[in-house]
């Protein structure tokens, strides 16, 4: 006899938090119970590809959560740069009589701004690409997997087998 434990998992959703859920028992979705109509009980297969998606799907959150905080403190590096940029700019235009060397500071910070900027942008267009792809992803994983039901038994074996706990 075939049992179930409700969903294998909350709804996985794309938020900018990037709220991961873990598996969680429960009774029936919230959309099935409306309508009194259980969804298919997924097969051994299915069930191991999602749990394979959950967990690749856990490694890439970890991955962009490892990378924001370094793509944070490079903004407020530049957003020091560009002070230090205001402020020579600002001595040198301010002053009645020229300073070469306070142009040439103001000139070399002006100058690693655009080359640091540059940079930054690179990396953060980069960033935000692999949060479109995991956003993709986790679309795809709640579509097949987050509402579905999954046979208690299936889901032991599953874990079992793939070396889960």
């Amino acid at each position: 006899m075939r049992t179930s434990t409700g969903n294998c998992g909350r709804a996985l959703t794309a938020a900018a938090a990037f709220a991961l859920a873990g598996l969680a028992a429960g009774a029936v979705s919230p959309a099935a119970a409306q309508t009194d109509v259980l969804p298919a009980t997924l097969s051994l297969e299915e069930t191991k590809q999602c749990l394979l998606e959950e967990r690749e799907l856990r490694r890439q959150r970890e991955e962009l959560d490892a990378r924001l905080p370094a793509l944070t403190s490079e903004a407020e590096a530049l957003e020091r740069l560009r002070q230090q940029v205001e402020a020579a700019q600002a001595r040198v235009f301010a002053a009645s009589t020229p300073d070469p060397a306070a142009r040439a500071e103001y000139e070399a910070l002006r100058d690693r701004q655009y080359r640091d900027y540059d940079a930054y942008a690179e990396r953060t267009q980069a960033y935000n690409a692999d949060v479109t792809r995991y956003n993709e992803a986790l679309a795809a994983y709640n579509a097949r997997c987050a509402s579905e039901r999954y046979s208690e038994y299936n889901l032991r074996l599953a874990r079992e087998q793939l070396g889960l706990r």
